[in-house]
Order: structure tokens, then C-alpha cells, then sequence
């Protein structure tokens, strides 16, 4: 994810069969951020929205659904802020990010948002 010349290092994750009370009915994504060493020259906490979308792969364009989740850092504060306010001496930061982003049984739908064992997402931030 890049902020400027400079860029915060993150992981994203997909839990393909959920987390948590999401586990067995919905795909889960989160994103994570990890120490660098240019954290210090980097604005903080983290506040940009990150939009998530799951890449729907259907062969008629015009009736193609892609996913779409906007996770905001903001929205929750106090956990959020807790989570990412400092840039300390901790590699992982906790996660965030949407637990229910989709129902198992409309991305096991063939050929629509798994192709050929593939799953294809986008992530981009937000100015």
C-alpha cells in the first residue's frame, strides 16, 4: 500500500473458510500491518479507507457482480486507534477487516468467482 514515496508493509488475508462466528458460512479478509523501518517517516495512525473486491471471473462481462468491502480503520476508534496509534517496537499490528465479506455459497457459484482454482482480488486505499 503505498503513502507517498514511502510505503506502509501489509499483509492481506483471506481465511477461505472464516474466522471466528463467520467460520464455515463466509470467506474473511483482513489486512495487516507489519513494522518497517520507514514507520517513522510515515503519517500515524493508519486512517486511509482500503477497498477490498473480490474479482467476480464470469465469461459474459455484462453480467459480471464483483465484491466490494470498504474496511475503515475508523470506524471502530477505540479498537482501531489501540490497535495502530503506535509505531512501537511490535512487527504485527492486529488485524482488521471484514469477517463476513462473502457467503460461502455465492462464491462457490462455477466458474464466477473461483476460476480454475484461482481467486482474484483488488486492494487499493483510499485518498
Amino acid at each position: 500500500m503505498a503513502h507517498g514515496v514511502y510505503s506502509k508493509h501489509t499483509v492481506v488475508e483471506v481465511w477461505l473458510l472464516g474466522v471466528s462466528a463467520a467460520q464455515g458460512s463466509f470467506l474473511s479478509v483482513f489486512l495487516t500491518l507489519i513494522q518497517s523501518e520507514m514507520d517513522e517517516l510515515l503519517e500515524w495512525p493508519f486512517t486511509k479507507r482500503v477497498r477490498v473486491t473480490l474479482i467476480d471471473q464470469s465469461d459474459d462481462i455484462q453480467s459480471r457482480r464483483d465484491v466490494t468491502h470498504i474496511i475503515d480503520p475508523n470506524y471502530d476508534l477505540d479498537d482501531c486507534m489501540s490497535r495502530l496509534s503506535s509505531v512501537s517496537s511490535v512487527e504485527r499490528r492486529s488485524p482488521f477487516g471484514v469477517p463476513q465479506f462473502i457467503h460461502l455459497e455465492q462464491l462457490n457459484v462455477p466458474d464466477k468467482y473461483i476460476r480454475d482454482d484461482v481467486v482474484y482480488f483488488s486492494v487499493s486505499v483510499d485518498d
